[in-house]
């Protein structure tokens, strides 16, 4: 069986390197999509993709968050590529499974029914915010109810019987070529969900994601309103433990502002569990990162910005060799 997994990053120097070790330990075809990275994540993605035969490093030079258009490409060439079933992660998640063997009983059974399956979130937050590398050691706190959010993995018999098959906005479903989501699914299990994994890291998420949804024509008014909502925040409290916690624990909050807890003792009352990740990990030799300027980041952002309105009908993503860029029609 082969096992495909991709993922869009930019800029996540904090957990890349664990992130690429849970790759090693369950895919064969990893398509890691680099979105003008400037913190160092493209380094230590370069040093995986040489150790590990079926890994690729793909330059995403374009300004928005275009993750629907590009991933549904990408899920095209790993099924031409031989893949089985296609998983769709963040860097900031884990899939809840301690061996391969497990993942492909997933995928077999996608495939026996012919449906995609929906991994459901469980939120996980840090015992404190200011680490700025997270280390997968550690324990957290971990929720035990998942959270209203899923992600959607892709079978090889779905994909051949569906023309057009499509993933929407975030990866957390599937569509057919119309758009409209197919609702029949499996339960595939638990993604590990790591929102907020330091004050730092919090800050260049927000900032980073609100530039790239404002480079494509969206103001965060009806996709993507948890990011104005967490602009809101930064603008009108102090970022304590507890406002992160907060943050986090009741991520993405669909819509309205959190509860702000008063103590960051109030997570253990919200229903989470304080324990360690048990997911699995393969050895995987890289480089370690170098704490990033967050400054420098958000100025080479706003630098890079310009207005890619894909859904507009303003312009459309090239591929050219290991690069997708944006390009706009002529007026």
């Amino acid at each position: 069986m082969k096992l495909a997994v991709i993922s869009m990053i930019r800029d996540e120097a904090d957990v890349i390197r664990p992130f690429l070790r849970h790759l090693a330990a369950l895919f064969d075809l990893v398509f890691l999509l680099d979105q003008r990275s400037s913190d160092g994540t493209s380094d230590i993605i370069r040093h995986g993709c040489d150790a590990r035969s079926g890994w690729s490093h793909w330059h995403m030079d374009f300004a928005g968050r275009h993750q629907k258009e590009v991933v549904t490409a990408f899920m095209a060439r790993a099924f031409e590529q031989g893949a089985d079933a296609v998983f769709l992660l963040d860097s900031d998640e884990f899939i809840d499974v301690r061996s391969r063997a497990e993942l492909e009983a997933v995928a077999d059974e996608m495939n026996a029914r012919s449906k995609p399956g929906l991994f459901s979130w469980k939120t996980c937050v840090p015992l404190h915010f200011d680490r700025w590398q997270f280390d997968p050691d550690k324990p957290l706190w971990i929720g035990e109810a998942g959270a209203s959010f899923a992600k959607v993995a892709i079978p090889r018999a779905l994909f051949l019987s569906v023309p057009g098959l499509r993933v929407t906005q975030g990866n957390h479903h599937a569509a057919d070529a119309d758009g409209n989501r197919i609702g029949a699914v499996i339960p595939a299990g638990n993604l590990l969900h790591l929102p907020i994994r330091s004050r730092q890291q919090f800050l260049q998420k927000v900032f980073i994601s609100a530039i790239a949804n404002l480079a494509k024509n969206n103001p965060m008014t009806t996709e993507g309103t948890h990011k104005r909502l967490f602009l809101e925040a930064i603008a009108g409290r102090a970022l304590s433990d507890a406002t992160l916690m907060s943050i986090a624990g009741q991520f993405p909050m669909l819509g309205k502002p959190p509860e702000w807890w008063s103590d960051p003792s109030n997570i253990a009352r919200a229903g989470f569990m304080q324990r360690r990740m048990n997911v699995a990990f393969a050895d995987l030799e890289l480089p370690e990162p170098v704490r990033p300027d967050l400054v420098q980041i958000i100025a080479r952002c706003l630098m890079e910005y310009r207005l890619e309105d894909i859904e507009g009908g303003k312009g459309s993503l090239v591929f050219e060799g290991d690069r997708v860029r944006f390009q706009p029609h002529p007026v």
